[in-house]
């Protein structure tokens, strides 16, 4: 996946958007997002239970864990981005997120979200194309879980890093 929120957004809308985030910061292996922070925040009134993080510099493992294992789901990259979609929808949340490096993070609350989502229309559109390109990417890891062996999972696995961290 090599598509980035703002891909489909004008200078302008961009720079607008920019301009409501807040600077994070996160040392390598530093828990960025984790399900204690969301049920935590369930008994604190101050604390919004929806945040949108923007990845403005290096990489973050998404993974979720059973019993005796944790995966990794993903790895995003420059200006990708996440929010814990259970807490949109009240249900317990399952990922954990951490910064592979250190990491810089531009957090937006989910009112801000909310506001620049009424005020800049293409952004719903330019949302909708990346989380339908996010999709399509998911659909393949599964994909890749359920029918192939461990051998074509790594291989899979490197093209598909090769893919997207390659640099000409």
């Amino acid at each position: 996946m090599n598509y980035s929120l703002f891909d489909w957004l004008e200078e302008k809308d961009i720079e607008k958007i920019k301009s409501y985030f807040t600077d994070l910061t996160y040392e390598k292996k530093e828990t960025i997002y984790t399900k204690s922070i969301w049920w935590n925040s369930i008994f604190y009134e101050s604390v919004e239970r929806v945040w949108v993080y923007f990845i403005e510099d290096w990489i973050v493992k998404i993974s979720v864990k059973n019993e005796t294992k944790n995966y990794t789901i993903a790895f995003l990259k420059w200006w990708d981005f996440f929010w814990e979609m259970s807490s949109l929808l009240w249900f317990k949340p399952t990922a954990d997120v951490h910064a592979l490096e250190k990491t810089k993070i531009k957090f937006l609350s989910s009112e801000d979200f909310n506001k620049l989502l009424e005020e800049i229309p293409k952004f719903w559109i330019s949302l909708a194309k990346y989380l339908a390109t996010r999709t399509q990417f998911l659909s393949w890891v599964i994909f890749d879980h359920v029918f192939k062996p461990l051998e074509a999972r790594v291989a899979s696995n490197l093209i598909s890093m090769i893919d997207e961290f390659w640099e000409e």
